[in-house]
């Protein structure tokens, strides 16, 4: 199964890349650039970005996940970023090509456990993806792949009974 995750930024996307029959991982963070263009523009350049990564993009894959948007009540900052970020992880799914699609919001894929101990728990779960120097969207990019990894494989195993 080969699964493609985004965790959609402003100032960072961070994309993994799991083949779970080879065992192999490719992961990376795309540095976006706000100042130039409008939330199309930007968007389409970020796409441009993540499905040329090599390794991404030649196959089809079998499952894409990107985080949703929440407005949280608390939130800081402006709410205009949501909207971005929403259409940036639309224009996205669009772009991938995979039948199956997934769109976790945060509190589905990783609960309400701290983002600090997640990392370390998927660094003790992946010794060899922890030897990297991955930034925390990228990381967060490998929760979503281990997120959607265990959705299709519980789907399978549905489908078997």
């Amino acid at each position: 199964m080969k699964i493609l995750a985004v965790d959609p930024g402003l100032a960072a996307c961070g994309v993994a890349y799991h083949d779970t029959e080879k065992g192999t991982w490719k992961v990376k963070t795309v540095r976006t650039n706000t100042a130039h263009g409008n939330v199309v523009e930007r968007s389409a350049r970020i796409a441009n970005e993540i499905f040329g990564v090599p390794g991404m993009k030649p196959e089809p894959c079998d499952a894409f996940c990107v985080e949703r948007m929440k407005v949280y009540k608390s939130q800081k900052g402006d709410p205009q970023d949501l909207l971005d970020l929403s259409f940036l992880a639309g224009y996205l799914a669009a772009r991938a090509h995979t039948r199956t699609k997934l769109y976790p919001l945060p509190s589905q894929w990783k609960g309400q456990i701290d983002k600090k101990i997640h990392h370390e728990q998927m660094k003790r779960q992946l010794p060899d993806l922890a030897k990297g120097r991955h930034s925390k969207d990228a990381w967060d990019a490998i929760g979503l792949v281990l997120w959607t990894k265990k959705k299709m494989e519980f789907k399978e195993y549905a489908k078997s009974l």
